[in-house]
């Protein structure tokens, strides 16, 4: 009985993620934010809308993180000498932009490019599988990740087999294939 209340607990909690991540497509829709990413890992009906208030109160949400996370990796870069870097660790971000946000501006020169930053995401398996094989379904995604494309049948044999919660996308490594290490334990997630 308690394990079954768990249960729908932990899908009631995950269906609060898929709701905002429809509100935070709707706001790249409409304009309120640059999101390019959204339209890569979220999957809503064309027409699917919230209302103005909604609107606001996520917009208000989306830019002061961002905002938050922009001025962190600055101080970390200017405070870092050339090493180290910084952490971002995301507790329940679900379809959650924030990651290619960062690595596309640092890209484009709006962050500083020797600003070394990891970014942990941290979510329920099948939330974490779920973004893992958005991730991997797209190109873009992929490369600023630092992820090979996959082997035809490994993302749906490793989608089953273990159980991990937690991975996490680093920008500025010279090691390239801790974006392929992070592939694969979020497709071992027990679906």
């Amino acid at each position: 009985m308690m394990m079954m209340q768990r249960q729908q607990n932990d899908r009631s909690v995950q269906a609060t993620g898929d709701d905002a991540a429809v509100s935070k497509l709707c706001l790249a829709r409409l304009g309120y934010v640059d999101d390019p990413f959204v339209t890569l890992l979220v999957k809503a009906h064309p027409q699917a809308r919230r209302s103005p208030l909604i609107n606001r109160g996520y917009y208000s949400r989306v830019a002061a993180v961002m905002q938050l996370c922009r001025e962190f990796v600055r101080a970390a870069a200017a405070d870092s000498d050339g090493e180290g870097g910084c952490q971002i660790v995301s507790f329940g971000g679900g379809m959650d932009t924030t990651f290619f946000r960062l690595a596309q501006e640092q890209r484009d020169g709006k962050l500083p490019a020797d600003a070394a930053f990891r970014f942990v995401e941290v979510d329920f398996p099948p939330v974490a599988a779920k973004k893992a094989q958005g991730v991997l379904r797209e190109a873009r995604l992929r490369e600023l990740a630092g992820v090979k494309a996959p082997a035809a049948d490994s993302q749906s044999e490793a989608a089953t087999e273990s159980k991990h919660d937690s991975a996490s996308s680093s920008t500025n490594n010279d090691d390239k294939e801790s974006g392929d290490v992070l592939m694969q334990k979020l497709l071992q997630l027990k679906q």
